[in-house]
């Protein structure tokens, strides 16, 4: 049985998806991994080379059920001691898997772990952050505001921006990103996993408050670092994205606090605004790309 049981979830990643299950097997743990590949119904080709990897478990869904579906499936399959979920445009280093698991180990209260995700040109990424508000919404990756400007005080509020992890190490936050999200097997059990309503986004959020209300941790370890390249699959379809985006927003604000969920539908209309806003600034990128 080996120590850690990697799931990654397919679609239409093409290449990206082989680059990461490499990674996993060149720099596995102390223990040994088992790696466990999800397709979503992929029709690029590319869960056609998944079948020609012996050095894997594939599951082919017949349609695609999303990001959380497709990780608690394999999670049903899953034999390690710690159970790790990666977006398939991530690449691990040498040393990760086995720094996250001793963190793990050393840190009874840590009910789940994600390292610093950094792009391949070293800048950081935005891979914590604080539980979503109404009004955080409007400084959310996705919307106009923190397109215009990346610092303003509300996004830098939603994504701990005055936090220097540097000076501090491993430190306690509300939620990380599931690009790279790992934690003991028993976790599952404990909150039974990801919430599959959720098709797109928020899941990982969702999952991390969970862990929380089990009485859990959710730590983010700067010091060990993944490589992300970042919406490998979800760029192809930005429009649609969005307003799935909009939808998972108000299901996590609907199961978490209902009179959130009444704002939210109230403020709907200027969250049109914003979303033709974001549409507008895509096109404009595409043009001048």
């Amino acid at each position: 049985m080996p120590i850690l049981s990697a799931i990654i979830v397919n679609y239409r990643t093409g290449e990206y998806v082989h680059r990461c299950i490499d990674s996993i097997l060149t720099n596995p743990p102390d223990g040994g991994v088992e790696v466990i590949a999800i397709d979503n119904a992929s029709a690029d080709g590319s869960v056609e080379e998944l079948r020609k990897r012996g050095d894997i478990t594939l599951v082919e869904n017949e349609h695609n059920v999303g990001y959380a579906g497709g990780c608690n499936a394999g999670a049903r399959l899953a034999s390690g001691e710690f159970i790790m979920f990666l977006n398939p445009d991530v690449e691990v280093g040498p040393g990760v898997l086995e720094s996250l698991i001793n963190f793990l180990r050393d840190t009874p209260a840590a009910g789940a772990a994600a390292p610093q995700l950094e792009s391949f040109d070293g800048r950081k990424q935005e891979s914590y952050r604080r539980f979503p508000t109404i009004l955080s919404v409007f400084g959310a990756r996705r919307s106009p505001l923190y397109r215009l400007w990346p610092g303003n005080p509300i996004s830098r509020r939603s994504f701990y921006g005055d936090l220097d992890l540097d000076s501090t190490g491993p430190t306690p936050v509300d939620a990380v990103g599931g690009a790279a999200l790992i934690f003991p097997r028993h976790i599952l059990e404990t909150t039974g996993g990801m919430d599959p309503g959720f098709f797109m986004y928020l899941e990982d959020i969702d999952f991390c408050r969970r862990i929380s209300l089990a009485g859990y941790d959710v730590y983010i370890v700067p010091h060990v670092r993944v490589t992300h390249r970042w919406a490998v699959s979800t760029k192809k379809h930005p429009y649609r994205m969005t307003l799935v985006h909009y939808v998972s927003l108000g299901r996590y604000f609907y199961k978490h606090n209902p009179l959130r969920f009444v704002i939210y539908l109230a403020v709907s209309p200027l969250l049109i605004f914003f979303a033709l806003t974001q549409w507008l600034l895509i096109l404009l990128s595409s043009r001048n790309s």
